[in-house]
């Protein structure tokens, strides 16, 4: 009877170690569940020509750790329609970090373009951990007045803050 009692208490300890262990995961679960939610997120992108008439634009935009699901046209109605991108440049051919990385671009033969700053489009993005901070990077490659010529422009992308549709209530800047 003596060599029973220390595989009964052995048997306790390891029954009561299995039941801390099942009702401590399910906690840790559910939080790491919480942080890596992901979600959608809309960009904004930015271009100002100064006093020059801007006819065309490219550029290039990478957000890690999203996929880009959208494209938008922009405000003026030279570029409200959908811009052109590069599909090349958004697969990425099978890298892990696909979908991170586009490349841009329209042209208008509107007589009426815009100069300044003006929204000439909206990217859309699915986030991967919705929580974070997006970290993006966008580079300005060209753009051109109605006649060809290349011209001095810079660009901004700002995330579009829900429930507003002014630039000055969005959150961040990449230039």
């Amino acid at each position: 009877m003596k060599t029973s009692r220390p595989i009964y208490v052995l048997v306790s300890v390891l029954v009561a170690l299995c039941i801390v262990v099942v009702t401590a995961v399910p906690a840790a679960e559910g939080r790491h569940t919480v942080a890596m939610q992901s979600g959608f997120v809309a960009i904004d992108i930015y271009i100002d020509s100064g006093n020059t008439p801007l006819a065309a634009y490219q550029f290039e935009f990478t957000a890690r750790g999203t996929k880009l699901v959208g494209v938008e046209g922009g405000e003026h109605a030279a570029f409200a329609d959908a811009p052109y991108y590069d599909p090349a440049a958004l697969a990425d051919n099978g890298n892990p970090r696909q979908g991170e990385r586009i490349i841009v671009a329209a042209f208008s033969t509107e007589h009426d373009l815009p100069t300044g700053r003006i929204r000439v489009a909206r990217l859309h993005l699915q986030v991967r951990e919705l929580h974070n901070i997006l970290a993006r990077e966008i580079v300005m490659m060209t753009a051109g007045d109605a006649n060809g010529n290349e011209i001095k422009a810079t660009v901004e992308a700002f995330r579009v803050t829900p429930g507003t549709n002014s630039d000055d209530d969005n959150e961040g800047d990449a230039r």
